[in-house]
């Protein structure tokens, strides 16, 4: 019998359950318009929910996946800004993006979102403000890798 090889992704993903529902994709969806308002005004190219399954993570995916970003963001002369979780700051830091801020709490916004019925309010990270690229006064942020 033939072992499969380490790299090999698993026949069956692992299920996760990340309690997304509709609710939850509205208020993502509201703080990414108010992120782009206090921390990325005008053009730009905004990264918005990079994600790579756990079963496939630590093997280079999300590093291509900002790639991707930091191209577009090139190629259009503009910067690329994104948020990010504590667990993705290593890796923002680490491919040249620079720290502009920290994002407010969706709970000390304005911001309302209507729960349907029995479902609860998910509790989220703090979430630090990234940016990597020049903005139109031609100031740089961050470094090239």
């Amino acid at each position: 019998m033939k072992k499969a090889k380490k790299n090999n992704p698993p026949a069956e993903p692992t299920k996760i359950n990340r309690a997304f529902s509709k609710s939850r994709a509205e208020l993502l969806t509201v703080l990414g318009e108010l992120d782009k308002e206090e921390f990325f005004p005008g053009n730009h190219w905004y990264l918005s929910m990079l994600v790579v399954h756990p079963d496939y993570q630590r093997r280079g995916y999300g590093r291509l996946l900002v790639a991707y970003g930091q191209d577009k963001a090139r190629e259009d002369g503009v910067f690329a800004g994104l948020t990010s979780t504590t667990e993705g700051e290593k890796l923002y830091r680490s491919i040249g993006f620079e720290e502009i801020g920290l994002r407010r709490s969706p709970w000390d916004s304005d911001v309302k979102i209507n729960l349907e019925e029995g479902e609860e309010m998910v509790e989220f990270s703090p979430m630090r403000a990234f940016k990597w690229g020049k903005d139109r006064t031609g100031k740089m942020y961050g470094h090239e890798v």
